[in-house]
């Protein structure tokens, strides 16, 4: 996706270089199966002067994208869906402005406008309906700041004032690991044997680190300050409800570890989620 937006990338050891500044390949970009991918890059590729489609596949097909079309048009960039799903038609450039975005089913939309909207032409102001995703907005405002980008956002994260015209500077920036989905590893080891994950920074602001919380174990950790290392689970441990960040729950699951027993799981749109992620990394580990 970064090369299709226009970006030279290549590997120099266990880094990425990222040329910027390019003008996109083509008019069409291929999300994959990733909603991520296709709402945070929506922003990015409306500050194109051109049409532009973003595609996607499988599961992707499925899931809701019409909360983008509304603050995309506020913003200046005509657009349109296949009956609220992708793929997702654009054409710019996005000219900034005043809009309000919805919150409630994801941040990542609302990530795309606060990387892109700094490039605009004009300045904007965003607010914001229903935030649930509030660490990860957080985690997007100090990208920003590292490349020296201004962003002033109200202490709820409900109103974002964004000047326009700015330039990203280049820096040097560590990226850490996922903790969405280190949790179903973390989680494997806790009730079936013992499990370490490289990579993950115990003092993250992702919401789903709140798992080492939920997990009642002895956790050995020998993490640096870039994240080096890993977070070791001793298996067969108890684990205790806690209460995990954007995760409603609904009652009536069944408990595969206790027959007859239901348990929570998490209420939609978040158990979409969960259940593409639980098969994909089943499908893997079947390689």
């Amino acid at each position: 996706m970064i090369r299709d937006l226009g970006a030279q990338v290549w590997e120099e050891g266990a880094s990425l270089v990222i040329l910027g500044g390019g003008r996109p390949r083509s008019g069409h970009l291929d999300c994959g199966e990733s909603g991520f991918c296709l709402r945070a890059a929506a922003a990015v590729a409306a500050l194109e002067d051109r049409p532009m489609t973003l595609a996607g596949r499988g599961s992707l097909l499925t899931r809701p994208m019409d909360m983008l079309l509304e603050p995309l048009r506020q913003l200046g960039v005509a657009c349109a869906t296949q009956g609220g799903l992708p793929p997702l038609e654009l054409t710019g450039p996005l000219q900034g402005g005043r809009a309000t975005v919805d919150g409630r089913a994801s941040s990542q939309f609302l990530s795309g406008l606060l990387l892109a909207l700094p490039r605009a032409p004009l300045d904007s102001v965003l607010e914001v309906e229903g935030l649930r995703s509030a660490p990860y907005i957080r985690m997007t405002l100090d990208v920003l700041e590292a490349f020296g980008v201004r962003v002033e956002a109200s202490a709820a994260l409900d109103r974002f004032a964004i000047p326009g015209r700015q330039v990203y500077r280049p820096v040097d920036l560590g990226v850490e690991g996922d903790w969405s989905g280190a949790a179903f590893l973390l989680v494997a080891g806790a009730v079936a044997g013992e499990v370490a994950v490289a990579g993950l920074n115990p003092a993250s602001a992702q919401a789903d680190r709140a798992v080492l919380e939920a997990l009642a174990a002895e956790i050995q950790k020998s993490l640096g300050s870039k994240g080096a290392g890993a977070i070791t689970i001793p298996g067969l441990v108890k684990i205790e409800k806690k209460k995990v960040p954007a995760r409603p729950a609904q009652k009536g699951v069944p408990n595969p570890f206790k027959p007859g027993e239901l348990m929570d799981r998490p209420a939609k749109p978040a158990y979409n989620k969960v259940k593409v992620r639980a098969l994909k990394l089943l499908k893997d580990m079947a390689k």
